[in-house]
């Protein structure tokens, strides 16, 4: 007879949540990513199947041939966004 009490997930608090993974390896990678020319920035976000994604922002798609599908394991996601100027 199963557990009623056994949710089903078993909680390690040495292991990061999903979202604050995808964070960490952004927050690791990010300055390699920003060398690569076109690439204007780095964030977080989710696929359509709801999986977190690292998101690239580039200038323009041939960009994309210099980065990687994967990075630990993490999609990454590319959007094109052409220049950014900052508000000052």
């Amino acid at each position: 007879m199963a557990d009623p009490n056994d949710v089903g997930t078993d909680y390690d608090p040495e292991e990061d949540p999903p979202a604050m993974r995808a964070e960490r390896v952004r927050r690791t990678i990010e300055s390699d990513l920003l060398k690569v020319p076109g690439v204007k920035g780095t964030g977080i976000g989710r696929d359509a199947a709801g999986n977190d994604t690292i998101i690239v922002y580039v200038g323009d798609g041939s960009v994309s041939t210099a980065l990687p599908k994967r990075i630990e394991g993490i999609a990454v996601q590319i959007e094109i966004t052409g220049d950014i100027d900052a508000l000052r």
